[in-house]
């Protein structure tokens, strides 16, 4: 763990770091590996950020927006499923607004195996009792979890832990209710992955050595 100040931020805040993939220098910024942690939590949990650092957590919207606005950020998913097989997606240009924006999420483009599932870029946050999306209906209550939604999306990587993969999800009647852990271009939406994180790290890191 590291302890930062981005600047402009009027605060410090521990973070973890990976060192070990594609040469290092992520932060983490989310983690889903056992199931530990509850993610269908409200607006001030995702603000502030919740878990643990070294185990499942998310890292806080206040904080990934105060990170992100520092320059331009690569971020990396990565997904593992029961089977240990494991796929990735990065998109550039990653950024994250403040709250008074909805932390409204900047993507550019993508690159990786996983296939591109992840929300529109411009998207805003939505949690079960701030509901921003983009659809008819709340995506935050029909997914189980905290997100950048737009039409309830292709990814729903805050979802529940479902152990096993496979899982049952349902016709509410106006929609497939999916709420596992899910990325639709690699195993579609009822299979929950084993595990999830997403990090970033600075598009210029490799030139920094």
């Amino acid at each position: 763990m590291y302890e930062i100040h981005p600047q402009g931020s009027n605060h410090s805040f521990h973070v973890y770091c990976d060192q070990e993939d594609e040469g290092g220098g992520w932060t983490l910024l989310q983690r889903r590996w056992d199931g530990s942690e509850s993610f269908y939590r409200g607006w001030k949990a995702y603000k502030e950020g919740f878990g643990h650092l070294e185990g499942e957590h998310w890292l806080g919207n206040d904080k990934i927006s105060a990170l992100t606005k520092q320059g331009q950020y690569l971020m990396r998913v990565t997904l593992e499923d029961w089977s240990n097989s494991t796929r990735y997606a990065e998109y550039s240009q990653f950024y994250v607004e403040n709250e008074d924006k909805m932390y409204r999420v900047r993507v550019g483009s993508y690159y990786g195996n996983a296939g591109d599932s992840f929300p529109n870029s411009g998207s805003r946050f939505s949690t079960y009792d701030s509901d921003y999306d983009a659809s008819m209906y709340h995506c935050a209550e029909l997914r189980k979890a905290g997100w950048w939604y737009w039409d309830c999306t292709h990814a729903n990587l805050n979802g529940i832990y479902y152990h096993g993969g496979d899982y049952e999800g349902g016709w509410n009647g106006h929609y497939y209710v999916y709420d596992g852990i899910t990325w639709l271009s690699w195993k579609g939406y009822f299979y929950s992955l084993r595990s999830v994180t997403l990090k970033v790290r600075p598009e210029d890191f490799a030139d920094r050595f």
